[in-house]
């Protein structure tokens, strides 16, 4: 009954959203709620984490036998749907460095090399470094997708994590490609 109904709402709303992502349909403070996640294919040695991608809203990835709450690295992907993030990708990030900054003050935020989807797209990449004693590195790389705006991310304990998850972040970020029309979030 429950899949039923998830799949007749998301079948009855067909706005186009040109992005590959899925419509997860869950509840929320006892009413129905959706949300999107970009459709990734996890690399090599990583699985999905769902239990912490509905807690989180976003697609969790993490070494194949570790939980995304105590992996030393994670991956991530989440589609931020523009009607609510208003301005160009430019501002989007911009708020991204900001959220980043507030969490860990004195954090540094630097672009580095950009990355290629399967589309043959280029996404900027930032790496985010909390201050030291903070253990918390990111890498992140943004897209513009039609009616969303795409963060994939790796995130790590320390900078050998990075290190070594790095290779499977390129693999992420370029086997991401562009998709189907689907319907925006909460419709």
């Amino acid at each position: 009954m429950k899949r039923a109904l998830v799949l007749a709402l998301v079948s009855t709303v067909s706005l186009p959203a040109l992005c590959r992502t899925e419509t997860i349909v869950t509840t929320c403070d006892g009413t129905m709620c959706s949300w999107q996640r970009p459709v990734v294919a996890a690399p090599k040695g990583w699985v999905r984490d769902e239990a912490a991608g509905q807690e989180l809203q976003i697609e969790a990835l993490v070494p194949a036998g570790a939980e995304f709450q105590t992996a030393p690295a994670v991956m991530y992907a989440r589609a931020a749907y523009k009607p609510w993030n208003p301005g160009t990708l430019a501002h989007f990030i911009a708020g991204e460095h900001d959220q980043f900054r507030r969490r860990f003050p004195g954090a540094t935020v630097r672009r580095t090399t950009p990355l290629t989807d399967a589309d043959g797209k280029t996404l900027a990449v930032y790496e985010y470094a909390a201050p030291k004693g903070r253990h918390h590195l990111e890498l992140v790389a943004f897209a513009d997708e039609g009616d969303y705006f795409l963060v994939f991310g790796l995130r790590a304990k320390s900078a050998q994590m990075l290190r070594r998850a790095r290779a499977a972040f390129r693999a992420l970020v370029g086997a991401y490609r562009k998709g189907q029309a689907h319907s925006p979030p909460n419709m």
